[in-house]
């Protein structure tokens, strides 16, 4: 810390003999002037809320305690983001890349047939086929569920809350169970499951 000591104004303080030259030795073994130091001293103790009376060895095993806690905490979020960002990404990421390696293996191209027609198409991964499967059941799903709604007829009742009586014949019902179990059955026998 350098200082200009010519613009400031000097006051002069008593201290004994001994700690007087105690504290000379000590700032010529810090390389600085007797002011430097002691507004160094000052500063120290100001910043850091550090009595001189105080003993360092309280103060650095609580500052230690936090550190380790601090520590400890840094160490339980990293671990926290491995588990559940960076290992489901990892993972996410092999899968793509073996199914990139599995697409390069299956023929870009299959041969189609319906009846007497041939038709080449462009060959679709397992996902797309499950989802439009899946899409599928859920056409059929939304079809029957809206054939229900639309013959559901609301009754009033004079003593008791409103319901739904469904308007469908026994035959119907039965045409609409034939048709979810046929679709159903299809298509897990086509997965093999």
């Amino acid at each position: 810390m350098n200082y200009n000591e010519n613009n400031h104004q000097w006051t002069s303080l008593s201290f004994k003999n001994e700690v007087a030259t105690n504290f000379e030795e000590f700032s010529q073994e810090l390389s600085c002037s007797p002011n430097e130091t002691m507004t160094a001293m000052l500063h120290f103790f100001k910043i850091h809320k550090i009595s001189p009376f105080d003993t360092l060895n309280e103060n650095l095993a609580s500052l230690e305690n936090t550190l380790h806690k601090r520590i400890n905490a840094l160490i339980a979020i990293i671990k926290n983001i491995e588990k559940t960002q960076t290992k489901p990404t990892y993972a996410m990421i092999q899968l793509l890349f073996q199914e990139n390696d599995l697409e390069d293996e299956t023929p870009q191209y299959i041969e189609r047939r319906q009846g007497n027609e041939v038709e080449f198409t462009q060959a679709t991964t397992d996902f797309e086929q499950q989802f439009l499967e899946e899409e599928k059941k859920n056409k059929l799903l939304k079809k029957q569920i809206e054939t229900l709604l639309n013959n559901s007829l609301p009754i009033n009742t004079p003593f008791g809350n409103q319901y739904y009586r469904l308007e469908i014949t026994k035959e119907k019902m039965e045409s609409l169970i034939n048709e979810y179990n046929h679709v159903y059955q299809h298509i897990t026998s086509e997965n093999g499951g």
